[in-house]
This record gives structure tokens, C-alpha cells and sequence, in this order.
């Protein structure tokens, strides 16, 4: 088995649902994808639906009331660079950006900068050998196939990334 044991990648998984009495511990990591930075940065739709209405306390609630370790991978972190240079970002939506994010730690890669600014952009901290999140990730591709539903690889990544670092993911 390449995969250690305390990582499931299976229909059965070791660790509890997610859940805000498991998480009201504050002590599991909870990563986040790119949608729930995109809807913390959006404003409400022209009709908000029930549906809408939870996503927006749940992203609430994990913003503002989580006190536990928030992460985002460096692949959402990716992305949200793809979405600044797509949208061409004033530097006031670059700051709320910043102001969303100044609570996460970005995990999974040494390259990327830690700021969305230029003027301040600094390396971040990450686990210098991230062959396991690479070792996940595969695992995941072929157990996705093999379950005849194959997933994109960015979203595999994040998926990777929230297991090897012991994280609930949030999406």
C-alpha cells in the first residue's frame, strides 16, 4: 500500500462528516476551494434561492466564526490569480481579495506568494516534500475512473491537498 492508512481513498471514509459540531472544536482544518472564495467576494444574486442562502451562512459561519486553521491549496491560490489577470482587478477588489484571505495558509507549494500584491509579495511556508499530496492525487485520478466517475484534475488537487494535510475541504 503506497497510501498510509490514516488517508482513506474510498466510499467509506475514516473521518466524520463534516459537520459544525465536529468542527466547533475548532481543532480540524477546514481548506477551501476557489468557490467559496468566489462567493465570499460576490454579492448577493438578483434572486437569492434557499440554496444560495445556506451557501452564504455556511461561508459566513467559516469566514467569521471558525477559530480553527484555515487553509486553501496552491492550486486555488492558482486560480485566484488566473481570475485577477482574467478580470483585471482594481487594486480595491485586490485588497478585499486580500482581506478574505489574510486568515488562510496557503498549503501544498513553496513557489507561490503569499500576497496577491506585487508590492508586498512574499514566499510562503509549505512542507518541503509534497511527493505524498502527488502520490494522493494519483491514487484519487485512478479511484475516480475506476468508480466510472472521472473528476477534473484541479479539483483533484484540492481534494489531495485537504487529505494529506488531514483537512475537512470545503466546497
Amino acid at each position: 500500500e503506497l497510501v498510509p492508512e490514516t488517508i482513506c481513498i474510498a466510499s467509506q471514509p475514516q473521518l466524520p462528516p463534516f459537520s459544525r459540531a465536529v468542527v466547533a472544536k475548532n481543532t480540524t482544518p477546514v481548506l477551501v476551494d476557489t468557490d467559496v472564495i468566489s462567493h465570499a467576494l460576490k454579492g448577493p444574486p438578483s434572486q437569492q434561492t434557499n440554496h444560495w442562502k445556506t451557501q452564504e451562512a455556511l461561508v459566513h459561519w467559516l469566514l467569521h466564526e471558525y477559530k480553527g486553521p484555515k487553509l486553501i491549496s496552491w492550486q486555488t491560490q492558482a486560480e485566484l490569480y488566473a481570475w485577477i489577470t482574467l478580470r483585471n482587478f482594481r487594486e480595491s477588489r485586490l485588497q478585499q481579495l486580500e482581506t478574505v484571505l489574510q486568515d488562510f495558509i496557503v498549503v501544498g507549494s513553496a513557489s507561490c506568494p503569499s500576497s496577491l500584491s506585487p508590492s508586498t509579495a512574499t514566499q510562503t511556508t509549505s512542507d518541503n516534500d509534497e511527493s505524498l499530496t502527488c502520490l494522493i492525487w494519483a491514487h484519487l485520478m485512478n479511484y475516480c475512473r475506476a468508480q466510472g466517475r472521472p473528476a477534473g484534475a484541479q479539483d483533484l488537487w484540492v481534494a489531495a491537498t485537504a487529505l494529506r494535510h488531514g483537512a475537512y475541504l470545503c466546497t
